[in-house]
């Protein structure tokens, strides 16, 4: 930021003027905000083809349209509470004493998964210290971690989510539990050591140390079983074979496929940033689709 603009922030008369121009100089447009309560109800939101995502943002909208309808109009997203609500739900920081903040200038980094800077909150007197991780180079992007989520959340509160995978992601389409000829394996789910064994030593290492985001989020999806007694390799690759399925048929069943969404992503000129948003996040999510029903089909033909 110019030192000039600095300067004038400081000799500002009052803080309301100095917050009017942060925010004129430094909030996106009411068209940028990417929160799912932000898109229209349904051309929009149902670009994200997700029922977890898309139900909580249109019980969101109505929340809000109830509690100030003038401030929520019904032709305009995001109307001027949405706008207001989201730049500051997507920007506030958790203070010492459990109440948030938003804070001017640490609410412009960007996330990272492997952060170049953190910041800590300092209760006497109350304020918010930035400080490098690590020694930086001239000109590079400080950046912080906005927290360890998976992507439904990510999108739910930033409005984005990371490209490539998201180790911390999970898919609760393989938690979900079933009954059937394998009662007992049902219930209690995969056996570590099995999945091990079943996979290889080499795999599941080179998962596990980050090699590849989205096994590791397909594996952490996986229940494990937490009760006594042993489960036959037969009745645990029926359970794969069924859940391989159970996550085909969810990618089947969706709109538009991942060949399609990653051409689409190509040439992503007049899709608008909402749109944009979407087909981020439903393109990540089925890779990470595939990705786990594939680990699966190993684990059945085992």
């Amino acid at each position: 930021m110019p030192a000039e603009t600095l300067g004038r922030f400081a000799d500002s008369d009052s803080s309301s003027d100095w917050w009017q121009e942060y925010i004129f100089r430094f909030f996106p447009a009411q068209d940028e905000l990417t929160l799912p309560f932000c898109f229209e109800p349904s051309a929009e939101l149902d670009e994200l083809q997700h029922a977890a995502v898309v139900g909580p943002a249109r019980q969101q909208q109505e929340r809000l349209a109830g509690a100030f309808p003038e401030l929520a109009p019904e032709d305009s997203h995001p109307g001027p509470l949405q706008y207001g609500f989201a730049s500051v739900r997507s920007r506030a920081f958790a203070g010492s004493d459990d109440r948030f903040a938003l804070v001017p200038y640490l609410d412009m980094a960007n996330h990272a998964a492997e952060p170049s800077a953190d910041y800590v909150s300092r209760p006497d007197p109350d304020r918010f210290v930035l400080f490098a991780r690590r020694d930086l180079a001239a000109g590079e992007e400080l950046t912080i971690s906005y927290g360890e989520y998976a992507n439904a959340r990510l999108m739910a509160q930033y409005g984005f989510v990371p490209l490539g995978g998201n180790p911390h992601d999970r898919i609760p389409e393989l938690l979900a539990g079933e009954t059937g000829a394998d009662e007992d394996a049902e219930r209690g789910g995969f056996d570590l050591d099995w999945v091990q064994g079943a996979l290889g030593a080499g795999t599941v290492f080179a998962t596990m140390q980050g090699r590849d985001p989205r096994a590791f989020a397909a594996l952490q999806s996986l229940r494990m079983r937490d009760l006594g007694g042993e489960v036959s390799a037969k009745a645990q690759r029926a359970l794969a074979q069924r859940r391989a399925e159970a996550v085909r048929a969810e990618l089947a069943a969706l709109p538009t496929t991942l060949e399609e969404d990653l051409r689409a992503l190509a040439a992503p000129d007049g899709l608008g940033s909402r749109r944009l948003a979407a087909l981020t996040y439903r393109t990540e999510r089925k890779a990470l689709l595939l990705r786990g029903a594939a680990l699966l089909e190993e684990l059945a033909a085992s």
